[in-house]
């Protein structure tokens, strides 16, 4: 449990930096997008690339990410009409995947996911 507790403040220091860049720079929501995908790939363990997920009355967009991978699952995700992104905005809540050779809960997602990118773990945690 001091495992989860750590990644949580770990978690919580990033999204601090985060806050303090974004202050810095209110004038081009565009280029704070960016910088909130390039501080979670420096800031967080573990984490190779990034993207931010956003609905404006349609579909799911990709207006912030580090590279094609991010834009990629986002577009799968539409496309198939699953995945964690979009269950983190549809119920307002954090999903944790695994591994997704052996996902269950977004089948068609994870296959094409890991068939087309090769990510194996593309969101680690999605947010809402």
């Amino acid at each position: 449990m001091a495992h989860a507790s750590d990644e949580v403040v770990h978690v919580a220091e990033a999204f601090a930096t985060v806050a303090r860049v974004l202050s810095e720079d209110r004038d081009d929501l565009h280029r704070a997008l960016d910088k909130i995908v390039h501080l979670a790939v420096d800031t967080l363990e573990a984490c190779e690339f990034a993207g931010i997920s956003l609905v404006e009355q349609g579909p799911v967009t990709s207006p912030a990410s580090t590279n094609d991978v991010p834009r990629r699952v986002n577009e799968i995700q539409s496309e198939v009409g699953q995945g964690p992104c979009l269950d983190a905005i549809r119920e307002h809540e954090v999903f944790w995947t695994g591994d997704l050779r052996q996902e269950e809960r977004w089948p068609d997602f994870a296959a094409r996911a890991h068939a087309e990118t090769g990510v194996q773990h593309p969101v680690h945690p999605a947010f809402r």
